[in-house]
């Protein structure tokens, strides 16, 4: 009697076992990504739909080959970290029928590799789509950015074009004495007409192309130099924190200076009243916290320009560093752009927050020779 219960009970596992089987192939086949399942050998062990529909064959006859004799990208599996047990990813591209398709790749192990069931699986995602898609929304954000560029552009030269033309107006009807005048206000807006242009093409080739080390201590103090009596006259004191070690970048000495320039100007304007300006330097190691707008090495160097001022209102900051944006009445707003291209161009990065005490502080990250 027990014997009769104890089959029953294992043919009801066994059912259960296989439902649970069949379920799981039906998610596994269901899935739109390819999965596959290879053994020490390489030979393919399971197959999803989508992995024999990339390989244009049937599942049952992919079960038992080699995956080298398959393989439709080239991928060596046998890798150094694959057989440490670690999983490896990269991407793959397909040319078929005049077709490029991009895949993710995923290859996980599954148990040590000496060991005697050692498998791995392979885990392809098609991600042409999702690439197009978003080379569609750069190319958009570009015309977008160029659009608004040209309607900024339009207005700055239109201001000055109008203004040449009264003063045309003005030089034809003027006695002698008053038409000097009139003409030296021409010359005057024509030189700011240029000094637009100039500034354009700054912002498109900022400075030489001569790049050399750089120690950003002395160029701190090199500029603060310069633009000692300007501080002096708006009532602006130096707190000075610049790290003991050398603090050595690849550069351009010129760009650099205007870059730094730009933010200590920048700062004089956000406290009218006087204030602080703060400077700091050092070396440090990049933090999983850190959260940057581009890749970074792990060293680097960071440069601090901060005030006391009001602080940058909350709608600025999506276009702080947009050419042409700005929140003087006399700006050009290409102070700020020119600057974290030139940053940018040398493999650096740079931020701006509020202080919780009042003011803002920019931040520069470059990677560090040291």
């Amino acid at each position: 009697m027990q014997l009769a219960v104890a089959f029953a009970r294992l043919e009801q596992l066994n059912a259960d076992l296989q439902h649970s089987s069949n379920l799981l192939h039906t998610i596994i086949n269901s899935l739109e990504d390819c999965l596959a399942l290879l053994d020490v050998q390489g030979r393919l062990l399971m197959v999803n739909r989508a992995f024999s529909e990339l390989c244009r064959s049937d599942a049952a006859a992919l079960i038992g080959c080699n995956w080298d004799a398959i393989d439709p990208f080239g991928i060596e599996l046998m890798r150094p970290e694959i057989r440490e047990g670690k999983s490896f990813t990269s991407r793959e591209q397909l040319e078929r029928d005049g077709f490029r398709r991009f895949f993710d790749l995923q290859v996980i192990p599954l148990t040590p590799f000496l060991h005697a069931e050692y498998q791995i699986v392979l885990y392809l995602t098609d991600v042409t789509e999702q690439l197009q898609l978003q080379e569609l929304n750069v190319r958009s954000e570009r015309l977008a950015a160029m659009g608004r560029l040209a309607a900024t552009v339009a207005h700055e030269v239109n201001s000055p074009l109008q203004a040449i033309q009264n003063f045309l107006f003005l030089a034809a009807n003027d006695n002698p004495q008053e038409r000097d005048g009139s003409l030296n206000m021409i010359a005057e807006e024509i030189d700011r007409i240029g000094g637009l242009i100039r500034r354009l093409l700054e912002l498109q080739r900022p400075g030489d192309d001569t790049i050399r080390r750089l120690d950003m201590n002395t160029l701190i103090e090199r500029v603060l130099r310069l633009t000692t009596s300007t501080l002096n006259r708006y009532q602006v004191q130096i707190s000075l924190q610049l790290s003991r070690q050398p603090v050595i970048v690849m550069g351009h000495s010129n760009q650099f200076t205007q870059v730094l320039l730009n933010l200590i100007m920048n700062a004089i304007d956000a406290m009218p009243n006087g204030g602080t300006l703060t400077i700091r330097s050092k070396r440090r190691s990049l933090r999983r916290e850190d959260k940057l707008p581009r890749p970074l090495p792990a060293r680097v160097v960071e440069i601090e320009v901060s005030d006391t001022g009001a602080g940058i209102p909350a709608e600025a900051f999506p276009l702080l560093f947009e050419a042409f944006y700005t929140t003087k009445p006399y700006g050009t707003g290409l102070g700020l752009a020119t600057s974290r291209q030139i940053v940018e161009q040398l493999g650096g990065c740079m931020t701006v927050c509020n202080l919780e005490g009042g003011g803002a502080a920019f931040t520069i990250l470059l990677p560090t020779l040291e």
